[in-house]
């Protein structure tokens, strides 16, 4: 029963990070230089084993290290996209012949970063190209119900 529990808890805090949110085999433009507030590591105030660290892979890409209750972490690369003035980070995580583009809103102000899933519920038809998903973004960006699920991380 105790692993059982334990299986549960790590479950629900890999799906706080990784999921839930709006996934395409297709990314967005990469149109945003490195952001240095946002490098450096990140840890969730309830629980100090899960970690988020943003280290500058070059001028435009992020490598992100995800380390949910203390488990081997997840590696991936990410950017930003910047669309009408929502900062898009857009994950990327490879698997086997696989990549698959996770998307969320960001935000930091001073040692707070607030990240939002973004709500896949609105997406009406199928996404077939790049051009598809940004038309997706600037359709819904000022929707209510677009960001969801905001999470609040701090700078160690």
């Amino acid at each position: 029963m105790k692993y059982f529990k334990k299986l549960l808890i790590v479950f629900f805090s890999i799906s706080l990070v990784l999921s839930c949110s709006l996934e395409s085999e297709y990314a967005l433009p990469n149109n945003e230089k490195i952001a240095p507030e946002l490098l450096g590591k990140w840890t969730d105030p309830n629980n100090k084993n899960d970690v988020l660290i943003f280290t500058k892979k070059n001028r435009k890409m992020y490598h992100v290290s995800i380390k949910v209750n203390e488990e081997k972490p997840d590696e991936l690369s990410a950017f930003i996209n910047n669309i009408d003035g929502h900062l898009i980070l857009n994950l990327i995580e490879k698997t086997n012949d696989r990549t698959t583009n996770i998307f969320y809103k960001i935000s930091v102000h001073q040692d707070q970063l607030t990240y939002y899933e973004v709500n896949d519920k609105l997406l009406k038809s199928e996404i077939q190209s790049q051009k598809d998903l940004l038309q997706f973004f600037q359709n819904n960006i000022d929707h209510e119900e677009f960001f969801i699920n905001p999470t609040i991380l701090h700078k160690e």
